[in-house]
């Protein structure tokens, strides 16, 4: 046997694993809440799935490290800026379709649950980053 690796076989041992666990928790959540509680109007249930939503939330604070340490120095704040504010936007896009969604479906349910295929993309496309964690930053 070799020596094993420093954070290996840990949950949480790089950005991307602890980014697609994170990602988990949110389609666990959203699906939950809004696919289960909500249709069968479980407060108990509801109130089940909320601590899920809120950890699997914690995925947004994993950018606020994970994204500078993708960038040189020379770009860093900018390249940060950039991609946090893009993602602002598309999010409030977002809004207005699930508008669009609960006035066609006339429920939260459908609308609201659907949300959660954007993580199940994100969870693909996880593996698809640089893992940075014990890795020099650019500079």
């Amino acid at each position: 046997m070799g020596v094993a690796e420093p954070g290996e076989g840990r949950l949480f041992a790089s950005r991307r694993g602890a980014l697609a666990v994170l990602f988990a928790l949110m389609i666990a959540g959203t699906v939950g809440a809004y696919g289960v509680a909500h249709p069968l109007h479980s407060i108990a249930l509801t109130f089940v799935f909320l601590p899920v939503l809120g950890l699997g939330g914690a995925s947004f604070a994993v950018f606020t490290i994970w994204l500078p340490e993708q960038y040189p120095t020379r770009m860093r704040t900018t390249a940060f800026a950039l991609t946090t504010t893009f993602s602002r936007w598309v999010a409030a896009a977002g809004t207005f379709l699930i508008g669009y969604g609960i006035h066609a479906t006339g429920s939260l349910t459908v609308p609201l649950t659907l949300t959660a295929v954007v993580f199940v993309i994100g969870m693909g496309l996880v593996r698809l980053a640089p893992e940075t964690r014990d890795q020099p930053l650019p500079s």
